[in-house]
């Protein structure tokens, strides 16, 4: 291998040639479209609010303890064996939290993650989540730049003017996990990415999964306190090529349709998966297509979320012989209403009065992930009077 000055050893290949590694996004989210229920997830107690000021979204709580905001990407983040995961969010806080108050902003969920935050107790800091419990590193003990001025940078981090905030890991499970923030240098004016604290995991996974939304989060934890954490675009990416392993789930069902539409079939994804791992369900799911046989012309729409008349099951269902356990979703080919949703997509198919199943619609879908807590619904309607239709839906779910 060859060196190459100030960078460092076994950066480029045995024939002399710089190694490089394309940035691959998988979420790209900018803040300038206000909230929508396909890309954010928003909850909230107390008085909380997360609201879009059509530039910024803006989490605020009350003088209330019981409040708290949390806003996630409906979509998660996915981790590739072999390649870095990186996200980014960009994030200002006018003021500092007071009493019990924390700010934490990155890629995370209730359970697992890594972020930046602060709080009283421990200012500034960096923290890893396993399985629940939060390992909190203050900046004054972040081992690369503690961004007080007194690291390699000379930088200082202010949380008040907005910053962009990156966390980047190789997982494998045992990875090291970087937190990096972007700062312009006020003597060359160039905007630098500056690495401030390397987490390296010992003796267990760094996460107990890798498959994460980009959240922003103010909890009041008691303190009645009024407070405003600000954030601007967030992005998930592979660095390097992003060539997904996934299964395709399907379910069949002959049915009839009517002028309002009937809900022929839908997935929903299991509250936890795989099977007693206690955790939320991670897997990305995404709409594959559908066929659809009639012997009349009909509509069809994709909704996603909405309330069907009957219960999702597990498969195997007496169509699809998939085991349960290799599905990381809820089937329902049985509902004859749904109340509510979203429509995603829709198009028509053209039948043959009198001669029953002779066109075969096909459709390929939008390019489109499943919020993480909604459903999706095949929904075919006629245009007039009803008529039966075979159906096929299919996803894909990336393992």
């Amino acid at each position: 291998m060859t060196t190459i000055i100030g960078v460092g050893p076994s950066v480029s290949s045995q024939f002399d040639e710089l190694k490089t590694a394309k940035r691959f996004p998988i979420i790209e989210l900018k803040s300038v479209y206000g909230l929508s229920n396909l890309r954010d997830i928003v909850e909230i107690t107390g008085a909380g609010t997360v609201t879009n000021t059509t530039v910024e979204y803006q989490l605020s709580t009350t003088a209330d303890g019981l409040d708290s905001a949390t806003l996630d990407s409906a979509e998660r983040g996915r981790y590739m064996p072999g390649f870095a995961g990186q996200s980014g969010l960009g994030v200002r806080i006018p003021a500092a939290p007071t009493g019990d108050q924390v700010f934490r902003w990155g890629m995370f969920d209730d359970e697992n993650g890594a972020f930046f935050g602060n709080s009283v107790s421990d200012g500034i800091f960096v923290a890893v989540r396993r399985d629940g419990v939060d390992t909190i590193i203050p900046q004054i003990g972040w081992n690369v730049d503690p961004l007080d001025g007194t690291g390699p940078s000379g930088f200082n981090l202010n949380l008040a003017l907005g910053n962009i905030f990156q966390v980047t890991f190789t997982w494998y499970g045992y990875g090291v996990i970087e937190f990096n923030v972007v700062i312009q240098n006020t003597a060359t004016f160039a905007q630098e990415v500056v690495t401030a604290h390397r987490f390296r995991p010992a003796n267990e996974t760094s996460f107990a999964d890798p498959n994460l939304p980009i959240r922003a989060q103010i909890d009041n934890n008691g303190t009645a306190a009024t407070s405003d954490l600000f954030v601007g675009g967030r992005q998930y990416s592979i660095i390097g090529k992003y060539n997904p392993e996934f299964r395709i789930t399907s379910e069949r069902r002959n049915a009839t349709a009517t002028t309002t539409g009937v809900p022929v079939i839908s997935f929903q994804r299991k509250a936890v998966f795989p099977p007693g791992s206690a955790r939320a369900n991670s897997v990305s799911v995404n709409l594959e297509g559908v066929d659809i046989v009639t012997s009349d012309d009909v509509f069809f729409q994709i909704i996603v979320g909405g309330t069907l008349d009957t219960p999702y099951v597990n498969f195997p269902t007496a169509t699809t012989e998939i085991p349960d356990n290799e599905t990381a979703l809820l089937v329902n080919a049985t509902a004859t209403t749904i109340t509510g949703g979203e429509v995603v997509f829709q198009g028509v198919v053209s039948g043959a009065a009198g001669v029953a199943n002779r066109d075969l619609g096909v459709a390929d879908l939008l390019d489109f992930e499943l919020p993480d807590d909604q459903s999706v619904s095949l929904v075919i309607g006629t245009f007039t009077g009803t008529t039966a239709v075979s159906a096929v839906f299919r996803v894909t779910e990336e393992w």
